[in-house]
Parts: structure tokens; C-alpha cells; sequence
């Protein structure tokens, strides 16, 4: 998978394609559909808390007291397998009423995608919509990662608060060829470091980057769906994401979630895996 996405970034680097997210004017295409951004981040694994039944589970699911007097279903989705199961292990430790067989699966982001826009009105093509409400989902990122994009933000200017909400980062290439626009390389990396490092090869295999200067951005998660969703132009179907990984990793094999998550757990769920109980962290 090293080798492959390599080879496509330096492809990209190569071509000059330009995608400035939230800078680029509207195009002659069309926003991609629900469909669309689903199976873009279908091949990006994350992890969940779900009452597990053989290969399936169905997703656990919180209440949590709003301040109107009402209450929210949420689901956590997890960027790092270790984080969630440090969360899980606290839950497990403070709430004995939780089923025993409570665990953490990995599943994919763009079958969450889906489950979280079943209701709206470009639903995914499959699953099918369901007639329940899904749950709100709750992102929780990799805390490694989210460390690096703030440090990095506050480096460049950027004023952080203490009311910031939560969210997931997301690292793109930014490259300047004297004379030239700034362009972005659309490629998406989940972790800083994987972009870098890539970067590097690329500069090492192609020497005409020597006099190029390239940048590392940082921006959300959220706000990269957003665009993709709402704004027109062609070079968004070039838009690669690209799951984090370490040295030797093999491709990611996630299973799909059902689109059912019921407000207490059934056997309404989707198919996953169970990560090893002691993962190394991401």
C-alpha cells in the first residue's frame, strides 16, 4: 500500500493538479453525491464501541442530557483503536450496567457516512435507508494527531480556545512553483507524519521538486466533506483520503456496519472484526 500511494503522490506532485480546498471557485461539475464521498472514505478504518454477536455488533449507544432538558443518542467513532479502548476500559469501570459483551470493532468511515445520512435526501445507495433515526455520530480523533495540527495552527497564527470544539484533522500538500498559484495536491492524509514522509520520497525520486516549495496544511474532516458535498469542481473526483499507517502496515480490511443502530442493542447489527485486545497505538 507504501509503495502504491507513493507512487500516486508523486504522480500528483508531478501533474500540478490543482485543489485548493476553500479556495477554489465553483466549476462546471457537479458536488459529489452522498454515494460518492462514502466510497472515498470507505478504505479509511475507525473504531467503535458496540455489543458484539459473533462477526456483527450493533452500535452502543449514550444519552446525553442536553441543556433544553432533552437528550441525544450519540455513537463515538474513534480515529486510534488505543484510544478507544482506554475510553471503553473508563465506561467499563464506571458504568457496571453496560452488557457484558461490550467491545471495540473497526469498521469503515464511509459505512458511518452512510448511517449518519440515511435520512437526509442524498442518501447512500446502500445500505438502504432505514426508517429509525440513526444515532448522532461523535468523532473522536487521533489524540497523537490532533496534538501536531493544533501545535501546528498555533505556529501559523491560528488562535485556538478553549471553546474549540473537537475535530478531526486532516493534512494536505500545499506547493508553490515560482511563478505559479500555490496548488494542492489531493491527496488527504489522516497522519502528518505519513505525509511528510511521502514527501520526502517524492522529492528523493523526482528532482525537479528540488526548487519547489511545499507546505503541509492542516484542515478538518468536517470541513473537507462539507466542500465536497457543496461545492462544483471536477478536480474533487481526484480527491484521494489516506488512512494512517506505520511502517510495514498492510492495507487496512475493515467490515461494513448495518444501517439499523437501535437506542438499546439488538440484533439488528453490522458485520465488523474484533482488533486484538492489546493493539499498538496508531
Amino acid at each position: 500500500m507504501q509503495n502504491g500511494m507513493r507512487k500516486t503522490l508523486n504522480h500528483l506532485v508531478a501533474a500540478g493538479i490543482a485543489l485548493v480546498m476553500g479556495g477554489l471557485g465553483a466549476g462546471s461539475a457537479d458536488a459529489l453525491t452522498t454515494q460518492q464521498i462514502a466510497e472515498k472514505l470507505a478504505r479509511i478504518p475507525v473504531y467503535t464501541m458496540g455489543v458484539l454477536q459473533g462477526d456483527q455488533v450493533t452500535f452502543l449507544q449514550e444519552s446525553i442530557p442536553q441543556e433544553n432538558g432533552q437528550s441525544v443518542r450519540i455513537s463515538r467513532v474513534y480515529l486510534s483503536e488505543a484510544d478507544a479502548r482506554n475510553d471503553l476500559n473508563d465506561l467499563k469501570a464506571n458504568q457496571a450496567q453496560l452488557p457484558t459483551n461490550i467491545d471495540v470493532a473497526k469498521v469503515s468511515l464511509g459505512e458511518v457516512y452512510c448511517i449518519s445520512q440515511q435520512n437526509q435526501s442524498d442518501p447512500c445507495q446502500s445500505p438502504a435507508p432505514s426508517t429509525e433515526e440513526p444515532p448522532a455520530f461523535v468523532y473522536f480523533p487521533d489524540r497523537t494527531q490532533l496534538t501536531q495540527a493544533v501545535s501546528m495552527l498555533q505556529s501559523q497564527g491560528v488562535q485556538l480556545g478553549e471553546n474549540t470544539p473537537l475535530f478531526v484533522p486532516l493534512f494536505l500538500a500545499q506547493f508553490q512553483i515560482p511563478g505559479q498559484e500555490p496548488r494542492t495536491i489531493p491527496a488527504i492524509y489522516f497522519s502528518v507524519n505519513n505525509l511528510q514522509a511521502d514527501l520526502e520520497t517524492a522529492k528523493t525520486q523526482q528532482p525537479q521538486l528540488a526548487n519547489v516549495t511545499i507546505n503541509v496544511q492542516v484542515t478538518t474532516l468536517d470541513r473537507v466533506i462539507e466542500q465536497l458535498k457543496t461545492q462544483n469542481d471536477p478536480n474533487f473526483n481526484l480527491v484521494q483520503f489516506v488512512p494512517q499507517r506505520s511502517d510495514g502496515d498492510a492495507p487496512p480490511q475493515t467490515n461494513t456496519p448495518a444501517n439499523q443502530p437501535n437506542t438499546q442493542p439488538n440484533n439488528t447489527q453490522p458485520n465488523r472484526s474484533t482488533p486484538p485486545s492489546n493493539p499498538p497505538r496508531n
